[in-house]
């Protein structure tokens, strides 16, 4: 069995700031309140972004936690992807489109979560064509514009 020396608090900071081009605020204050915390985050980092034989390359993961990130509202991730993103030099292209999936996702979302909402609404609907549409709803309904053409039509033929 192996034995690993752990990283220093500052050996594990400076990592950060090279890697995100700053540290986080919260990690800052982790540091020097809980230590616990700062390692707990490094081992948490490890066993879901592994540096031995990585299934995803490193733009991949950036844009993947910072989709999570934008998705559960996480503002101090969504900063720190962004930032390293940027030192990463991932393209605008890239970040907009994770941007535009994450707003896809959520949108849909909303969607699933309102399917008890759309039952109702459905419910609704098969209780309309039941009893017939309403009298409103029998008689067209015509813009001004349709009106006018109408007009203009009778007038030719008459």
């Amino acid at each position: 069995m192996k034995s690993e020396t752990q990283p220093s608090l500052r050996q594990i900071l400076a990592s950060m700031h090279a890697s995100m081009g700053s540290i986080p605020i919260a990690m800052k204050k982790a540091a020097q309140v809980d230590a616990g915390l700062v390692y707990e985050h490094l081992r948490s980092r490890g066993y879901a972004m592994p540096l031995e034989q990585p299934a995803l390359d490193e733009e991949t993961r950036t844009l993947i936690y910072l989709a999570a990130a934008l998705a559960a509202s996480n503002h101090a991730c969504i900063a720190a992807m962004a930032n390293k993103a940027k030192v990463q030099g991932i393209p605008p292209e890239k970040l907009r489109e994770t941007l535009h999936i994450v707003r896809l996702a959520l949108a849909t979302r909303v969607l699933g979560d309102a399917e008890p909402v759309l039952d109702v609404l459905q419910q609704a609907q098969n209780n309309r064509r039941e009893e017939g549409p309403a009298p409103s709803l029998l008689a067209p309904t015509l813009n001004p514009c349709h009106l006018r053409r109408r007009r203009a039509s009778e007038q030719e033929k008459g």
